[in-house]
């Protein structure tokens, strides 16, 4: 090929672009992130009110008889009773939820629970029916199909804060089933604002702000994202208890800003509220729940404008990221490399940061780690910069081998991933005519060597491939590049 390089230069020289196209596939993700999100906290996602110490568990052969006082006419004996099924069902290992179930008590317990007469009476049903929706989807589908879900609601504005805690933590526990139960619980539109006045009873437990940020929390993940006049709603309510000491509220508090986090004025009021720098300081520690909501909201920032993400880089993230990436923990350093991957698609100042920081070496050599998920993140972190690069920088790259460590993503399943390398590779090409001109040199050092390591036979057959995106890139290359009509060959 290096013989008819000097044939084609002329021609190569107007192909060199300072800036990638439009088309290009350097782009933040905040989309993607939403995507990320989905994944179930599965050991947050049920809670069970346990039985206080002092009470004693009643024996289960006297089961029958327990359900047969329920539908007493003494209201004493119902009471007791009540409470009976109640202390069973609060034990901490195999309560039998099932049994309650089959014994026919669930309608009952419905009625008693819409009755107002008896608050201790209203406490102990719902007290049952947030620990019978701890338990399994058909156990939590017994109660949702008895139309548990309006009445819960409705108790949250009850006058005994004991009752609003129980029902906080019924609509938690449905709301972690299954996404159709969290939607069901958000087709009734004032469940938000009812749950957001919770903050503002007084004498308010900390048990209860507790339970209300997780449920909030819970009811705001997954996708589609809800309104941004719910998500601004409950903005305050996070980003305060993102302040917070207490690790459980912390992590629920991050966990729920990251969902609510598409909004562009919620990212506004996180900068004008002096959330980053919290946020950047929870990325140290201990706990990876913490730690991977911190990140996703801190990368949903930089997904936003370049502004944005600078106010995050002069925050100081760069550091505790690079602690990050060394984590032996994969969800932390996949996390970690997405946040990088935002900043790479930045401006050229924002890349020499990471450049500065001494990350690059770091970010290629995760190019070749085992895990998958981390590997193709790294593969955006480096596209974005070299598609986002300038010459300096791009040359920097290729020092630190990344024309070899790239190759092997243009074998990947993903349409997308096999874009933006290719894109990646047609700047450098083109960054390989600009030297060839400064130096007066006949070589383009890149497609020498990716004919070296037959990275062009690669490319050659992405050009015959029937899907559009990647077949006309690769073309492109191929024709400017590596492609030689018969005419040149016999001009030698």
């Amino acid at each position: 090929m290096s013989s008819n390089f000097k044939k084609k230069l002329e021609k190569r020289k107007g192909l060199f672009k300072k800036k990638n196209s439009e088309e290009s596939s350097r782009s933040k993700r905040n989309k993607v992130n939403i995507s990320i999100s989905k994944k179930k906290r599965e050991s947050r996602l049920m809670k069970r009110r346990n039985i206080q110490s002092t009470e004693e568990i009643p024996e289960i052969q006297d089961f029958n008889n327990i359900i047969k006082g329920t539908k007493s006419k003494n209201m004493d004996q119902i009471v007791e009773c009540v409470q009976q099924i109640r202390i069973l069902l609060s034990q901490n290992s195999e309560p039998p939820i099932d049994l309650v179930i089959k014994s026919g008590v669930i309608p009952t317990f419905v009625e008693m629970l819409s009755q107002k007469e008896n608050s201790f009476l209203t406490f102990e049903t719902a007290w049952i029916f947030s620990n019978i929706c701890s338990g399994t989807h058909a156990q939590t589908k017994s109660v949702v199909d008895h139309g548990i879900i309006p009445i819960f609601i409705e108790l949250l504005d009850s006058k005994d804060l004991p009752i609003v805690e129980q029902s906080i933590w019924g609509l938690g526990n449905i709301s972690g089933d299954c996404d159709e139960y969290r939607l069901l619980i958000l087709d009734n539109k004032i469940v938000i604002p009812k749950l957001i006045s919770v903050f503002n009873r007084y004498p308010i437990t900390l048990e209860i702000i507790k339970l209300a940020v997780w449920t909030l929390s819970g009811l705001f993940k997954n996708s589609p994202p809800l309104a941004p006049k719910l998500c601004r709603l409950v903005f305050p309510i996070f980003s305060t208890y993102l302040q917070d000491p207490k690790e459980e509220l912390l992590v629920d508090s991050c966990w729920g800003m990251s969902y609510i986090c598409h909004d562009p004025v919620n990212i506004k009021r996180l900068i004008s509220g002096d959330c980053i720098p919290r946020l950047i300081q929870l990325l140290e520690k201990d706990d990876d729940e913490i730690i991977i909501s911190s990140i996703r909201i801190l990368s949903s920032v930089m997904g936003g404008t370049n502004k944005q993400t600078e106010h995050v880089l002069q925050a100081g993230i760069l550091k505790p990221l690079k602690k990050l990436m060394q984590s032996t923990h994969i969800r932390i350093v996949k996390e970690a490399c997405f946040a990088l991957s935002n900043i790479t698609a930045g401006t050229e100042d924002q890349i020499q940061l990471i450049i500065d920081e001494e990350l690059i070496p770091e970010i290629i050599d995760l190019l070749s780690n085992k895990n998958p998920k981390i590997s193709r993140e790294a593969c955006w972190i480096m596209c974005n910069a070299i598609n986002g690069g300038n010459t300096e920088q791009i040359e920097i790259f290729i020092k630190a081998k990344i024309i070899e460590k790239l190759c092997v993503f243009l074998l990947s399943d993903e349409i997308l991933v096999v874009k933006i390398v290719l894109e990646a590779y047609h700047k450098m090409l083109n960054l390989g005519v600009e030297i060839s001109i400064q130096r007066k040199e006949d070589e383009n050092i890149v497609a020498e060597k990716m004919d070296e390591l037959d990275i062009s036979s690669l490319i050659e057959k992405i050009s015959r491939s029937k899907k559009d995106k990647i077949s006309k890139i690769a073309t492109t290359i191929q024709n400017h590049f590596f492609y030689f009509d018969d005419d040149d060959d016999n001009q030698d």
